[in-house]
């Protein structure tokens, strides 16, 4: 039988990567005869397979991937992976997948050959894949002991709590639309406070008349989440409710800020209805999470799990450099000051 030599299509190269990272170990890999191959470094004896179906291909004469072994790996494959839709604009899909079982095959067959799964190493990762899968499994049964049900009124509760903070259901982030100028002195922020306490929309143009206008800040939309903005000032604003508003907000004895906060936008989300499926499965994960730790729980107590947590603080721990401790003597240990403000 001729090789097929592979195209340079994507969908192709797709295939056949997909075989050689994602493929499990196909059924004849699984017989022991198939397994009992000498390591040694020469080319070794392949178990052949004969379930009556017509051969595909063979390898030292005898048949290693028969049509049926090759249809039913394909499937399982497509339907793993969902190709199905796609296998219609793959026209050599099975070639690409065919290559691919051969390549994994003779790989299989000379790392054998080699003794190179029986190096301790190999064993070794080897037996932290199985116990991975194992624990993966158990995980995943254990879980389906479990089932988890979730009403309409819980995922409208959680999306009302959530939607601002969620990426795939909010639009735009709302926030307080604001300016700020920061002055070292107390005195020099009072002053230009002065300027603008009973007219706020003349902030910008008093900021110019000032030769203060390189130092405006724009925040734009400050929220609770923003970044790259002092604390101290970010939570102040936030909590502003009347608009618009003008005030001196002291962060320390170096930093003094007249902020003009102008209006507060409110956060735009996609509907409830809209983003229904996506809600779902966040609360699915959460409650799901909530009913496994509550039943792993009940397991402790089943099988008697007791806990003595002492040696963690002692031994071997002791020699781990403990974290740095601010000296409360020492410069830039005092705690940050709560803000002192004076507003128009």
């Amino acid at each position: 039988m001729k090789d097929r030599v592979c195209k340079k299509s994507g969908l192709g190269y797709f295939v056949i990567f997909s075989l050689l990272v994602f493929l499990p170990q196909c059924d004849w890999f699984k017989k022991k005869e198939a397994l009992s191959v000498k390591t040694e470094k020469k080319a070794e004896a392949v178990a052949g397979v004969d379930d009556g179906s017509p051969v595909l291909v063979t390898m030292g004469g005898k048949p290693i991937i028969t049509m049926d072994v090759f249809q039913r790996e394909f499937d399982d494959f497509v339907d793993k992976n969902r190709l199905r839709p796609l296998i219609q604009f793959m026209p050599d899909a099975k070639d690409k997948f065919l290559d691919g079982l051969i390549s994994q095959h003779v790989i299989d067959q000379e790392i054998r050959a080699l003794g190179i799964d029986q190096q301790e190493n190999y064993k070794k990762e080897m037996d932290q894949i199985v116990k991975s899968a194992h624990q993966m499994l158990n995980t995943k049964y254990f879980a389906e002991l479990h089932p988890v049900e979730i009403s309409d009124a819980s995922m409208k509760k959680f999306y009302d709590e959530h939607k601002e903070q969620l990426p795939d259901i909010l639009i735009s982030r709302g926030g307080v639309n604001a300016l700020g100028i920061n002055f070292t002195k107390d005195s020099e922020a009072q002053a230009f406070f002065e300027t603008v306490k009973n007219n706020p929309s003349r902030f910008a143009v008093a900021a110019k008349e000032a030769k203060l206008d390189g130092k405006v800040q724009n925040f734009e939309l400050i929220s609770e989440q923003s970044p790259g903005i002092d604390p101290a000032v970010r939570d102040k604003i936030v909590s502003y409710d009347r608009f618009p508003k003008i005030e001196v907000i002291k962060v320390d004895d170096k930093s003094c800020w007249v902020v003009y906060a102008k209006e507060k936008k409110q956060a735009e989300c996609r509907p409830f209805e809209q983003v229904k499926s996506t809600v779902e499965q966040y609360v699915m994960r959460e409650k799901r999470m909530q009913v496994l730790e509550k039943e792993i729980g009940k397991l402790r107590d089943k099988y008697s799990v007791a806990v003595d947590k002492a040696p963690l603080q002692t031994g071997e721990q002791t020699q781990v450099p403990a974290m740095p401790v601010d000296d409360p003597e020492s410069e830039g240990s005092a705690k940050a000051p709560v803000p002192a403000t004076r507003t128009a």
